[in-house]
């Protein structure tokens, strides 16, 4: 055992003269994370005018007062939220249509609005394209349901007319009219009142911020065993087979080079955080000590993140092609735990297996770390992570022995 701590101690020194080499890597991967993490977070929720469903607007005999109701109608939120109004003629209106450029293409009659107070049905005529999308499917359901909520309504004018008719009492229909009309357009502009509002994010309970934080930050640490191939190369045959009449078996060696690993990502960890305070209270004049306080919550993630580092390493003929190996795995794993698109865009499967991959449980803990809401479940799966992939570094080591 003493000869397993004193080679621990001059691995540790190895190690630990890597750690200016180690904190450049970090920096300039912290800037690569940093922009996939920035160009997600853009592509994930951008300009919400962006999204809205075009409408060309046929306005025939350019009524001002049908001017006016579409002015109304573009500033109420709720349509305002998924509609744009184009106005155009006929023929362009046609053309955006069959060029895709339009989801619909309203036909408004000019006399529109006096046909509505004289009581003539006077269509607006609405086409959509023969292939319509998704949003010309939405928007066809939406018109059919407003022109539901019309036909309701002249049925209630021509209700009360007939009822006032045959009661002899022709004179006061204009008053019903009056209270019909008040009380329709009263539900049309109060629609909303009768919805309960709730939002819907892609990434859960989390904001994207702090989703993509997360993510980032998982990806650095998985990546940042890259720099670490220059004190775990591989043992020669002959190496390891002394290190074992010595007393340093398979188990031994797995553990120390795990712990070597831990304690260096552990101090240049610090470090960086330490240094990234200093930077966030001279960008914001404020000291992130709450933050800081919660990094020991990110120790089973780190753990995990080792033990990988230390596998691939092992599992690769060549330090070079351990890198390479470490990159291409995490980067996979990234993609199916849904790193860097949110698993609510990603088949049914891709969740199913990534509850079989670290890397989810990673993120789950880094992000409980951002909120404060440490969960030891997922703390304990990761830390039968590091077991696993200590036991696996420890068969191939005793595999080399062997071979």
């Amino acid at each position: 055992m003493r000869f397993f701590w004193n080679l621990q101690l001059l691995e540790g020194k190895r190690a630990f003269r890597k750690l200016p080499q180690i904190l450049v890597g970090a920096v300039v991967l912290i800037g690569i994370v940093g922009t996939i993490a920035f160009c997600g977070q853009k592509l994930l929720y951008q300009d919400e005018a962006s999204g809205r469903i075009p409408i060309a607007v046929v306005n025939e005999g350019e009524s001002e007062t049908v001017d006016m109701v579409l002015s109304f109608l573009e500033n109420m939120e709720t349509v305002a939220s998924l509609c744009s109004f184009i106005r155009t003629d006929a023929a362009e209106g046609m053309a955006m249509l069959k060029e895709g450029k339009a989801a619909a293409l309203m036909e408004i009659p000019g006399s529109l609005v006096d046909d509505i107070i004289s009581g003539a049905n006077t269509p607006v005529r609405v086409l959509f394209p023969k292939n319509s999308e998704v949003a010309g499917l939405l928007l066809e359901a939406v018109t059919s349901a407003g022109a539901g909520t019309l036909g309701a309504a002249q049925y209630g004018i021509y209700a009360a007319y007939d009822l006032y008719v045959r009661h002899g009492v022709e004179s006061e229909v204009s008053g019903a009219y009056d209270d019909l009309n008040r009380i329709y357009l009263s539900a049309a502009l109060n629609r909303t009142n009768l919805f309960q509002n709730q939002s819907a994010s892609a990434t859960g309970e989390w904001s994207v911020l702090q989703y993509y934080l997360a993510s980032g930050l998982t990806l650095f640490l998985l990546l940042w065993g890259i720099t670490y191939g220059s004190f775990l190369e591989k043992d020669s045959r002959s190496l390891a087979r002394k290190l074992r009449a010595a007393g340093v078996g398979a188990a031994a060696r797995s553990v120390g080079r795990w712990l070597n690993t831990f304690l260096v990502t552990v101090t240049s960890g610090t470090v960086l955080a330490l240094v990234g305070a200093v930077v966030f209270l001279v960008w914001n004049g404020e000291w992130p000590g709450d933050l800081l306080v919660r990094l020991p919550m990110l120790l089973p993630t780190i753990s995990c993140a080792c033990a990988l580092t230390v596998f691939f390493y092992q599992a690769a003929p060549t330090a070079g092609s351990g890198s390479l190996l470490i990159f291409c795995t995490s980067v996979g794993m990234m993609f199916l735990a849904g790193g860097f698109v949110p698993s609510a865009f990603l088949p049914e499967s891709f969740e199913r297996i990534s509850r079989f991959l670290p890397a989810r449980w990673m993120i789950q803990n880094v992000g409980a770390c951002l909120t404060g809401d440490f969960v030891w479940g997922e703390a304990g799966i990761l830390v039968g992570f590091t077991i696993l992939f200590g036991g696996l570094t420890a068969w191939l080591i005793g595999k080399e022995v062997r071979g």
